[in-house]
């Protein structure tokens, strides 16, 4: 005959440990903000982290901008952006407080629909994470140019990215020849990285429940 030993159990204890490794993404939609006229800042606090800059801007996320020149849209409460040109200066975000954090990704735009003369729109946003491990790590995300203003589903883009054990991440607007200060949108930036669901891990213990079971024949 068969018999089950108490090694059965360890299965249990292992699906348990998968399941509390599992995470929700958490982001920084900057909903918390009021974008109402545009308002200039130079530091703000938005999801537990802040956010600072010699010069930039909380957007209305319906995209209205000044009479005449529309602003990226993306149907939210507010995003923040740069508006280019000598006013356009990258921005840092820090976990309020200090430590570290990950970073999954974020959405991103073209800043203008019709920029004003001097205010050119960046063709890629560049990103410096630095960690806390020490070092630094570069990324260029390439923008697509749609922009169609207010009420528009396309003006901004989602960007991936995988990195654990961040202390600040900094955004810039590339222009064509690859210098800074040209205009850009961020909004919906993921903090934590995408794991598994834990239904995905209790899927899997049918099929995993053998390898838990010790058998013993009895003569």
């Amino acid at each position: 005959m068969l018999r089950y030993l108490p090694g059965c159990l360890c299965m249990g204890a292992l699906s348990l440990a998968l399941l509390a490794g599992s995470t929700q993404a958490q982001t920084v939609d900057f909903e918390d903000q009021n974008g109402a006229g545009n308002p200039i800042v130079t530091s703000i606090s938005s999801g537990g982290f802040t956010f600072q800059s010699p010069h930039f801007h909380v957007i209305q996320g319906d995209g209205l901008g000044e009479p005449g020149v529309f602003l990226a849209a993306d149907g939210t409460k507010a995003y923040i952006g740069e508006e280019g040109a000598n006013l356009g200066r990258a921005f840092t975000m820090t976990k309020t407080g200090g430590g570290s954090f990950d970073f999954g990704g974020f959405d991103g735009a073209e800043l203008w629909i019709n920029p004003p003369a001097g205010y050119p729109n960046a063709v890629a946003i560049y990103v410096t994470a630095q960690l806390a491990g020490g070092g630094f790590v570069n990324q260029t995300y390439t923008l697509d140019g749609i922009i169609d203003g207010p009420g528009g589903a396309a003006d901004f883009q989602h960007f991936t990215a995988n990195l654990a054990g961040v202390t600040s991440l900094t955004f810039s607007g590339l222009g064509p020849t690859g210098g800074p200060e040209f205009g850009f949108a961020v909004d919906n930036i993921k903090t934590s990285l995408t794991v598994p669901e834990p239904t995905a891990t209790l899927a899997l213990l049918p099929a995993l429940a053998p390898l838990g079971l010790l058998l013993r024949r009895r003569k």
